[in-house]
């Protein structure tokens, strides 16, 4: 239903890439249940901790909305 974040996550420093895998509307499971990724981010910076913490920022500001 909606994916929000992804233009606050393309503006990181550590950002290097994305991947969507998914459009909205496209069905969506759980890995358990055999799904696959709704998206792919490549990360790159010099700076371990930098890294790490924009790894944290992109899970608190990713939203995946689903029905």
């Amino acid at each position: 239903m909606e994916l929000r974040g992804i233009k606050k996550i393309k503006k990181l420093k550590s950002f290097h890439r994305i991947s969507l895998y998914k459009k909205l509307g496209d069905k969506s499971l759980f890995a358990s249940h055999g799904g696959t990724a709704v998206f792919s981010v490549t990360l790159c910076n010099k700076d371990r901790s930098k890294l790490l913490a924009d790894v944290r920022r992109i899970e608190k500001l990713l939203k995946i909305t689903v029905v």
